[in-house]
């Protein structure tokens, strides 16, 4: 039970992140979300239609489901697919929601404490919610001495890279200071779960 609870708080703490702060200010903050905030962005102004974040963060993540699966095991790829497919839910449910008259730097900050927190709280429920914290996970099986949130950092470079090239420096750089708060955030909840679960 508690991890339901984990998971599900943490997504929708994701969801809310990223619906209100970090999609409205074109803020990309790597792995799967930040994919689905540059594949948003270019799809509504080279496609007929929208791609919205929800369905990016499904086909992300499908290729590293299957891989979790042949190197985590069942009951972790389950708990992960959960979240991933929560988190598309709550980006669905959520996606009304107006951002705030807000300037890059309040965005980043807000947006970057608020998504690092749910991913704190669904890694301290045992999953992932896919994306880089999915990738860092898997490869932390394999470097036990590289903390998943360092892991998670870099996995997002390649993401905040492509970000440059579709939102400009200026934003990629907030990009980053927020990438930077949310890895500090994992940090910290994930050293709160630890203590809360000592005798």
């Amino acid at each position: 039970m508690r991890r339901v609870i984990l998971t599900t708080a943490g997504t929708l703490l994701m969801a809310l992140s990223l619906n209100i702060f970090l999609d409205p200010a074109g803020l990309v903050t790597g792995g799967a979300a930040g994919t689905g905030v540059i594949v948003e962005y270019i799809s509504a102004r080279s496609l007929p239609f929208v791609i919205p974040l929800w369905a990016t963060n499904l086909m992300v993540n499908i290729p590293l489901i299957i891989w979790a699966y042949k190197t985590m095991g069942q009951s972790f790829t389950v708990r992960t697919l959960t979240a991933t497919l929560l988190l598309s839910v709550f980006l669905r449910a959520t996606a009304f929601l107006p951002p705030p008259d807000a300037s890059d730097l309040t965005n980043a900050v807000f947006g970057g404490a608020i998504m690092g927190t749910g991913v704190g709280l669904v890694l301290a429920g045992g999953a992932t919610t896919g994306g880089s914290d999915l990738l860092a996970s898997l490869i932390h099986a394999y470097k036990q001495r590289l903390s998943i949130s360092t892991l998670i950092f870099f996995t997002d470079v390649f993401v905040l890279t492509c970000g440059v090239f579709v939102f400009g420096a200026i934003k990629t750089l907030y990009s980053v200071l927020s990438v930077y708060i949310s890895a500090a955030a994992v940090r910290l909840v994930a050293e709160r779960s630890r203590l809360a679960k000592r005798p």
